[in-house]
């Protein structure tokens, strides 16, 4: 018996477990390399995200700038600065495309990553552990993760359900020629009187 229970124990083989989350984690990944422009939508608006909330700081900065009063003797003429062009430069490391749109799946599935109990499958879960690992990446924080999955525009989502219609397609899934509708009718909101009124 260990002296303290939360030591680390030493494993020779630390492989992800054959579970519902692994099978899950596969389906994301092969769609990815069906199509790989699903990164470069993602980057594109990770980038985009990144000038708008550089764009709110630099206007945050001329705000606090211009409510510093000049000293009582020294006139300086205020003078409008030509308005540059915003580049992304080297800053905090990002997420990548391939880890947010990992995160943006899971989401799908379990919640948000913020749940409570969305939040300790990731922190629990041996399966993503090892995913993670192979990527060179801790479990961001809740916060970094929700930033990052709301910078996804819509038309990236849409783009990636279209890569999922198209990849059904190429691998004969399915053809979607036939619709079946489910037409049964709750007869428990018909009786009178019902528990909606």
């Amino acid at each position: 018996m260990p002296a303290q229970p939360s030591h680390p124990l030493p494993r020779l083989f630390l492989t992800p477990v054959d579970s519902h989350l692994h099978e899950f984690l596969r389906e994301p990944h092969r769609l990815v390399e069906f199509e790989p422009a699903i990164m470069e939508q993602i980057a594109a608006d990770l980038d985009a995200h990144s000038l708008h909330k550089k764009l709110l700081r630099a206007a945050d900065r001329q705000f606090f700038a211009a409510q510093t009063p000049n000293l009582a003797r020294l006139a300086v003429p205020a003078r409008a600065l030509p308005p540059r062009p915003l580049e992304l430069a080297v800053g905090r490391p990002r997420l990548t495309p391939y880890a947010v749109y990992l995160f943006l799946m899971l989401r799908g599935r379990d919640g948000g990553c913020k749940d409570q109990a969305a939040r300790l499958l990731l922190e629990e879960s041996m399966t993503l552990h090892c995913w993670l690992k192979n990527l060179g990446l801790p479990l961001p924080a809740a916060s970094t993760l929700s930033h990052n999955l709301n910078a996804v525009t819509n038309a990236t989502r849409d783009f990636i359900h279209q890569a999922q219609l198209r990849s059904i397609l190429a691998e004969r899934l399915d053809d979607f020629t036939r619709l079946y509708l489910d037409s049964t009718a709750p007869a428990a909101n018909t009786a009178w009187p019902t528990d909606s009124g």
